[in-house]
């Protein structure tokens, strides 16, 4: 899957083309838009429930440290939280590869990674 092209990304793009058209000005203009997503974009703090979230990642990618492979509705029960949401949970985990997803059977699996 290719990277979502942000409104960043285009107003960088913006100001390389008005740079090469010679509007210095209005790319400079662009400039400070971009200067203020960066800012608003640092300045956000996670909310309670991504906190939340955090810390159950860190109790799943521990969990499963101590061996063994799991599915998403055994894992959903063992922390008492919905399967969907344990499901999601994995999904992140596995794509930033904190942890292992195979399939078997069109069943999907969860361990530490090797």
């Amino acid at each position: 899957m290719a990277n979502k092209v942000t409104i960043k990304d285009q107003f960088i793009e913006v100001a390389e083309v008005l740079r090469g058209v010679g509007r210095d000005d209005l790319a400079e203009f662009v400039d400070g838009r971009v200067a203020i997503l960066d800012k608003k974009a640092s300045s956000k703090k996670a909310t309670a429930h991504q906190e939340e979230n955090a810390v159950l990642k860190g109790e799943i990618v521990a969990f499963l440290a101590e061996g063994g492979r799991y599915r998403a509705g055994e894992l959903a029960g063992k922390f008492e939280v919905t399967p969907s949401r344990m499901t999601a949970l994995l999904s992140q985990l596995a794509k930033a590869g904190e942890i292992d997803r195979e399939v078997e059977k069109k069943v999907a699996y969860f361990k530490a990674t090797a």
